[in-house]
């Protein structure tokens, strides 16, 4: 089954919210389609709702999947949230991602990824320090 994603248009962000079994080619297909949209709506911002979105890629698929997402998302600060164990806790897809010039943050928490998205991206205080600082 292909991934399926419905775009709603906020007044500061995108909302993308998928459904579907992952494959590498339909996530390459999704963070195309984000990126589109993301433009096509004028929206600078993206918060991707992940959590029915089942499977589990491989490390060599997260290390794709950053490489294809720094690419496609350059210009956008996306924050995206799902389930484990499609997302992994150490979201090694954004870093790759992050360490090719991407803003890009992975959650397993839907209010983190909102915090991060709503973050000043010029501050060099990324608001999951501030979680870790608070325990």
């Amino acid at each position: 089954m292909a991934i399926k994603t419905q775009f709603t248009v906020e007044s500061d962000h995108l909302v993308a919210t998928s459904r579907g079994e992952f494959t590498l080619e339909d996530l390459r297909l999704l963070i195309d389609a984000i990126a589109q949209a993301a433009r096509e709506s004028g929206r600078q911002a993206v918060l991707a709702d992940l959590t029915a979105v089942s499977g589990a890629p491989t490390t060599i698929d997260r290390f794709q999947i950053g490489e294809w997402a720094a690419h496609r998302l350059a210009g956008l600060r996306v924050a995206a949230f799902g389930n484990s164990p499609f997302i992994e806790p150490g979201a090694f897809a954004a870093v790759v991602a992050n360490n090719r010039g991407a803003t890009l943050g992975v959650f397993l928490d839907e209010s983190e990824a909102h915090r991060w998205l709503e973050a000043d991206p010029n501050s060099a205080q990324d608001p999951r320090q501030e979680k870790e600082r608070e325990t």
